[in-house]
This record gives C-alpha cells, structure tokens and sequence, in this order.
C-alpha cells in the first residue's frame, strides 16, 4: 500500500463526531478502550480524497462513495464544530 500522495487535494471536507480507540482491539475487547473511547468521542474537520491508488489511510464513507480521509481540525464542543460548519458550509455527520 502507498502513503498518501502529498500534494494531493481534498475533493470535499466534512465534520464528524470520531471515536478513537485506545488500541486494535476495541471496545468490545480491551478495558481501557471502553474507557477511552467515552471520554474520546470528539468532532473532527476531514478532509476526504478520492483515490484510484490503493493508499495506507483510513477509509469513511460519504454519500455512496468510499474516501480516503486525513484529519485536518480538532473542534473543542459540538457547538463549535456546529459554528464551523455553518460558517464554511460543511455537512455535519453525527
């Protein structure tokens, strides 16, 4: 697999409420995942790429289509991201 191209543009961004987890594992399986993912459930400005190479990033799908997708902005509360949102004029995904 490759690694992002870096002068490679994002087709689109949105904002989504992202759970990261302590580890491979999961919830499910590992005790301090369930307790970090609580307290992780934060929202995140991505920005999505449209990719005919296979790249080493994570995968979100949007609108019928799977994107490749960076992290671009950490929001502090909803309210924030919700501000950003309207502003810029970015979907939400709850």
């Amino acid at each position: 697999m490759m690694h992002l191209p870096k002068d490679e543009k994002p087709v689109s961004q949105i904002i989504k409420n992202v759970t990261i987890p302590h580890c491979s594992k999961g919830p499910k399986l590992c005790k301090h995942c369930e307790d970090f993912t609580f307290r992780s459930e934060r929202y995140y400005l991505l920005n999505l790429f449209n990719l005919d190479i296979p790249v080493a990033r994570p995968m979100i799908r949007f609108n019928g289509t799977w994107y490749a997708y960076t992290f671009a902005k950490l929001f502090e509360n909803e309210e924030d991201a919700e501000a950003y949102a309207k502003k810029y004029k970015i979907v939400i995904i709850k």
